[in-house]
């Protein structure tokens, strides 16, 4: 039997090791030497998170030491964060919101805190073999936000006209967040969690447009946290309605 702490370590250093290659320096890299899109730099930083919660699920032994191992990234990156926004290149080469350099630091904090969340809850309370909907939940924030800022920005014609809803919101951003988090949900379901593939579109179905509704309604920033803890607390009540439907059939 390994050593707890040994793998605890291990896990954490393939975390950190993440982290500083695929979220700090690929897009600091493209930022630097190509002249990729600053929005789309900022969301290829979300969807690196976002693939960070397959390493918290299969590198650690237990929902609470990878929960560990999420605070321990907030521990380190943040004054590490707090000290390189002062430097005179992070404004160029960080893909953070346009003049506000905290909006990278205060990113990484929301995401850390809901995979804790979300770990808890599905793995910790749900048990082990629920852990595949805290990446299905994820995987919706993932490309559901990335799809409705990019196609939003680039085909968005017609904004939504509602006080619930930020201003900038598009019908066309958010259609494309529908179809992308209907794809990841559905793929995330039934290739990780062992999901029938019936039962993993149906479930994409529903929670795909909720997903993009809770984004719509989520002030800046706000849908890191929103979309993934909503997304979670409908896929498992709906995946065990289809589950006893399927064995009253």
């Amino acid at each position: 039997m390994s050593n707890p702490v040994v793998a605890f370590l291990a896990g954490t250093g393939v975390l950190f090791g993440y982290y500083l290659l695929m979220v700090g320096l690929v897009p600091v890299l493209l930022l630097s030497l190509t002249s990729i899109p600053r929005e789309l730099a900022r969301k290829l930083h979300h969807v690196f998170y976002g693939f960070s919660i397959f390493i918290l699920l299969e590198g650690f032994g237990t929902w609470y030491l990878a929960v560990l191992a999420a605070g321990t990234l907030i521990v380190v990156a943040y004054p590490v964060l707090r000290v390189l926004e002062r430097q005179p290149f992070f404004e160029g080469s960080f893909a953070h919101r346009k003049g506000d350099p905290g909006d990278f630091r205060r990113q990484m904090v929301h995401v850390q805190l809901t995979f804790a969340l979300l770990l808890a809850l599905t793995w910790g309370v749900l048990g082990p073999e629920f852990r595949y909907l805290a990446a299905a939940a994820v995987m919706a924030w993932t490309f559901g936000d990335a799809a409705a800022a990019l196609f939003g920005k680039a085909f968005g014609k017609n904004r939504i006209e509602h006080q619930l809803v930020d201003e900038g919101k598009t019908h066309e951003g958010s259609a494309s967040m529908t179809a992308f988090a209907f794809v990841a949900i559905f793929l995330t379901l039934w290739l990780y969690g062992g999901v029938p593939w019936w039962a993993s579109g149906v479930a994409a179905l529903v929670v795909a447009p909720l997903a993009t509704g809770i984004e719509a309604i989520s002030p800046a920033g706000t849908d890191t946290v929103t979309v993934p803890l909503v997304s979670a607390a409908a896929l498992y009540p709906l995946l065990s309605l289809l589950e006893w439907f399927a064995g009253r059939a």
